[in-house]
């Protein structure tokens, strides 16, 4: 399935450079809504945001990360 959809994708760096920034708009988004839940005071709101702040941190991540991954073999390819 996950190859499927790797292979119909036409610029594969673009893409996990556009999820990279989603997940990061989308973690300070969570993270204003925490902020916002705790000055109302529903401090457990506000945890159960901060977390999925978290996670999606943790996402653009991992799309940084292949995405390098990606620039590196892209290199290597043409280097050798």
């Amino acid at each position: 399935m996950w190859l499927s959809t790797i292979d119909a994708m036409t610029d594969p760096l673009h893409e996990l450079q556009v999820s990279q920034e989603r997940e990061t708009a989308d973690a300070e988004e969570y993270a204003q809504a925490a902020r916002s839940a705790r000055e109302e005071g529903n401090d457990a709101q506000a945890a159960l945001f901060e977390m999925v702040s978290l996670a999606e941190k943790r996402h653009a991540m991992m799309f940084e990360v292949l995405s390098e991954r990606l620039q590196r073999a892209w290199l290597a390819a043409r280097l050798s």
